[in-house]
């Protein structure tokens, strides 16, 4: 089956933080230190005011990493699962741990976010 409309970007925004390295920086979304696509803030947003992801906070700079809370994994699986794929829980980064070599956000002190610092 398909998914549509408010669904599908659902599971888009689901899937990289199930993947991990999404994080908010003021109003600002990255993945993997990247920006992401312009469809996805909004529905970043909207999945924490419904309670789906929760922003945790990294460091002092601001920086919040995104997680899916446990309404937000089922809500993933599902969607996935409508999607004929196969979801494993166990392979869910619900924790807070990062890959050493996979910096969430590459800005030191004192730089905003803009092009120049992050990583293309």
């Amino acid at each position: 089956m398909h998914l549509t409309g408010t669904e599908l970007l659902d599971w888009l925004a689901l899937r990289r933080v199930n993947e991990g390295g999404v994080a908010r920086h003021g109003s600002e979304y990255v993945h993997w230190g990247r920006k992401v696509p312009c469809y996805l803030p909004e529905v970043f947003g909207r999945l924490v005011e419904t309670e789906l992801t929760d922003l945790l906070e990294v460091n002092c700079e601001g920086l919040r990493r995104m997680v899916l809370t446990s309404r937000g994994r089922d809500h993933y699986q599902r969607l996935s699962s409508k999607r004929g794929l196969p979801v494993d829980p166990e392979q869910s980064s619900g924790d807070c741990s990062v890959p050493p070599d996979r910096p969430l956000f590459p800005i030191t002190a004192g730089q905003g976010l803009n092009d120049e610092a992050i990583q293309w």
